[in-house]
């Protein structure tokens, strides 16, 4: 494992079904920056030394277009690896998408050998997310030891749309313990969060805490989900819809004593583009944070 070198590592891979078409590439930025652009602009200014975009093979050619020139303006490693449907080697022909979230990271494993911080790319984390975990992978040696940068639940949702969500549940020195699923998660017009569970209704405290696949990993990490994914096959993989959540993936190392994940809170401004409806809010709070000097104008041409 190097312990110098941070890697970013962003899942780029899915087929946005409720945005309506790829939006991993959508402009945001005034001079058309995706949000993927904002978090490696980030990651260069904390001294990461490489990315690793996760992607589906429509996209492949595009991203690399995109982040060649950028990886070098920003000094940094770049791959643009497939996350594919198929596994190892053989076709399912009854998959009409890829395995999940935890599939996802594995497909980086080949191109990572240090430390990393996991992000969505759809998702816009904030500066002092990442400086939090960087500051954890540089600071914390032990190796099954990881981090998650957690959000108060009402600052990852918008009133009146749904989302899916996973509730962190911690113990002693902000341990996680579990991460609960949550579907149709939504803020009613008092500013009551509601969601479903189990096919319950039931009321989510503002302030808890939820990931929103902000990790900082350890490379061990890897063999460890492996073993995850090889177990889920066995039941699994012959199920047409069957995916391989990462959060699932992290309780089930919990719960098994493998890994501990320290919880921190964020205080950074999250924002994503789920829906179709979100680019209108993206793109002013992209345009805010440029006014207060958080960003230039153009990402790129002032490094």
């Amino acid at each position: 494992m190097s312990t110098n070198k941070l890697a970013l590592v962003i899942m780029a891979a899915g087929n946005a079904s409720r945005f309506g078409k790829p939006k991993q590439l959508e402009a945001v930025g005034p001079a058309g920056e995706c949000l993927m652009e904002f978090s490696l602009y980030t990651a260069s200014k904390l001294g990461f030394s490489q990315v690793v975009i996760v992607t589906n093979s429509a996209l492949k050619n595009l991203v690399e277009a995109r982040f060649e020139p950028i990886a070098q303006i920003c000094g940094m490693e770049l791959q643009v690896v497939v996350q594919s449907i198929a596994l190892d080697g053989s076709a399912h022909a009854y998959r009409k998408k890829p395995w999940g979230t935890g599939h996802a990271l594995l497909t980086a494993a080949p191109y990572v050998d240090s430390t990393f911080v996991l992000l969505n790319a759809d998702d816009f984390y904030g500066r002092e997310s990442l400086e939090r975990a960087a500051d954890f992978l540089r600071g914390n040696t032990e190796i099954q030891k990881h981090a998650l940068i957690a959000y108060p639940i009402a600052n990852t949702i918008i009133p009146g749309r749904k989302y899916a969500r996973a509730i962190c549940e911690t113990k002693d020195r902000n341990i996680l313990e579990r991460l609960v699923e949550f579907t149709a998660v939504c803020m009613e017009e008092s500013g009551k969060i509601m969601a479903s569970a189990h096919g319950q209704i039931v009321e989510i405290a503002p302030k808890k805490l939820c990931s929103i696949n902000c990790w900082a990993f350890k490379p061990g990490i890897f063999e460890l989900l492996a073993k995850e994914f090889s177990d889920f096959l066995q039941t699994h993989q012959a199920l047409e819809n069957a995916e391989f959540f990462l959060p699932s993936a992290i309780e089930s190392l919990i719960m098994h004593h493998h890994i501990d994940v320290e919880v921190f809170e964020s205080q950074s401004t999250w924002f994503g583009l789920t829906f179709q409806e979100d680019l209108t809010e993206v793109r002013a709070q992209i345009n805010q944070l440029i006014q207060k000097g958080f960003y230039p104008d153009s990402l790129w041409k002032k490094l």
